[in-house]
């Protein structure tokens, strides 16, 4: 099945405002490394993530366990990073 067949709300909303962005089959949604979506224009999206199935246009076995432990270890060392570069810019602003 064809992603851009799916009926998902969700999908089809972020679709619709060029958030994410489909492989060139669209069998799934693009990423990058850390699993960061890519919008309509390949820009990594800082706060919207691709885990699993999803991934399967650009990472084919994204359905047995070992794959996905990869996958959700690159999202959660990517969030960690972002959480601490915010919270790094924001130290002292409400002290």
């Amino acid at each position: 099945m064809r992603l851009t067949d799916n009926r998902d709300p969700l999908l089809g909303s972020l679709r619709a405002q060029a958030l994410v962005s489909t492989d060139a089959a669209e069998l799934g949604l693009r990423a990058d490394a850390q699993g960061r979506a890519l919008d309509a224009a390949g820009v990594p999206q800082d706060d919207l993530f691709v885990l699993g199935a999803l991934r399967r246009g650009d990472l084919w076995e994204s359905t047995a366990v070992p794959e996905l432990r990869v996958q959700a270890e690159a999202v959660a060392a990517a969030l960690a990073a972002s959480l601490l570069a915010r919270s790094a810019c924001c130290q002292g602003a409400f002290e």
